[in-house]
């Protein structure tokens, strides 16, 4: 469990694009970084974004998993930005 900024900041610095089991990427939406991180089994497919620079996290969980996973990722990430998208608006 992440108890105190400090201790989020040692878990999301990035080496490359990379932090401690998170995908790192720039997303302008969200001012900055996201973290990124993707599960399965096969069944159904889940990816969360973190946006710290917002203070929010976003999840989309499908009851569903194609057997190509990028294709469940896109499918995500489409949701995930008009959530953002939805968010941003109030």
């Amino acid at each position: 469990m992440i108890q105190n900024r400090h201790q989020l900041d040692q878990l999301i610095e990035p080496v490359g694009d990379y932090a401690a089991g998170w995908g790192v990427y720039q997303y302008n939406r969200v001012k900055g970084t996201v973290l990124t991180h993707d599960g399965s089994n096969t069944m159904w497919y889940t990816r969360v974004w973190m946006a710290p620079n917002i203070d929010r996290a976003y999840m989309m969980v499908m009851n569903a998993a194609f057997k190509d996973s990028s294709k469940s990722a896109t499918i995500c990430d489409q949701v995930i930005s008009e959530l953002i998208k939805i968010d941003q608006e109030q």
